[in-house]
């Protein structure tokens, strides 16, 4: 068997899609990349991007030659989508994903495709707080981290062909159970942007007679805010998919602030300087590691 997919359909083309089928437009010319678009407008921007060797709205001439189908579409989406593309799947196809959250997307698309092809799920994790097709670029993925997340049942020349795939995109990949993805991803994307939401709205609600706080805010608030642009309907997706996971967190948030708030109040200088020092140390060795992957 081939070890790459040859025809390769993407359902959706904003930000992640359009990224993905430029990067392989550009770089491999034996595969031909098709995209599958709700609307007859979006054919021509998506080639005129040359995002897709091919575009159409019609879902059984997008999905029909696929060996290889990646929906790229808000979280709710992709667990309807199954049973939209049931009919029109070739046997044993490669079914994937690129959504923040696994659990119920591996078992909506799992239960919806049933034996006829194989649902692996996919998190690629790049992206930016911009979104749509105009602003993708063919380097998105480079050097970012792919979770895989297959089942036990998942055909294991199936996962490592479609491991190389993400590979050669530019990922690194790793593999997990759904949810424990979930579980791991919710502390460090999930959780954080709820966070960044809660301090621009906190900020936004401090005034004095004349100014409000965000009439001085610099670098430093927006690089701590910049995900907090992010598409508030793909966010609420996230939160509705992952709701037990993200609450769950937020209450440990919601203890942590509580704590240091209480030393900060007490004069405890010596508390909030061991938690200012293990959140410097902890952040200092995570950006080593990171330079230290991307070498």
């Amino acid at each position: 068997m081939s070890d790459y997919f040859k025809n390769i359909t993407i359902v959706g083309m904003g930000l992640m899609g359009g990224s993905l089928g430029k990067f392989l437009v550009s770089q491999n010319k034996e595969i031909t990349v098709t995209a599958l678009v709700r609307r007859d407008n979006a054919i021509d921007h998506v080639l005129s991007h040359k995002a897709a060797h091919k575009c159409t709205t019609d879902i059984n001439d997008g999905i029909k030659d696929a060996d290889l189908v990646i929906i790229s579409t808000p979280v709710e989406i992709i667990c309807e989508y199954g049973k939209r593309i049931l009919p029109y799947l070739k046997r044993n196809v490669v079914v994937t994903d690129m959504g923040s959250t696994k659990d119920k997307i591996v078992k909506s698309m799992t239960l919806a495709i049933g034996e006829k092809a194989v649902f692996i799920g996919s998190h690629p994790m790049a992206g930016s707080e911009k979104t749509g097709l105009e602003n993708s670029y063919p380097e998105l993925f480079l050097n970012s981290l792919c979770v895989l997340t297959p089942l036990e049942e998942s055909p294991v020349y199936l996962v490592e062909k479609l491991k190389l795939f993400w590979e050669n995109v530019g990922c690194r990949v790793m593999q997990l159970p759904p949810d424990i993805h979930d579980y791991l991803i919710s502390s460090i994307s999930h959780v954080p942007h709820i966070v960044a939401a809660v301090l621009v709205n906190f900020a936004s609600k401090i005034r004095s007679d004349i100014f409000s706080s965000l009439d001085f805010a610099s670098s430093g608030f927006r690089d701590t805010t910049r995900i907090a642009s992010g598409s508030p309907e793909m966010w609420n997706d996230i939160c509705s998919s992952n709701s037990i996971n993200i609450a769950s967190q937020l209450e440990i948030v919601e203890n942590m602030i509580r704590k240091i708030r209480n030393a900060i109040q007490n004069g405890d200088n010596d508390q909030v300087l061991k938690f200012l020092c293990e959140s410097k140390n902890i952040r200092d060795l995570l950006i080593k590691n990171c330079e230290y992957k991307n070498e």
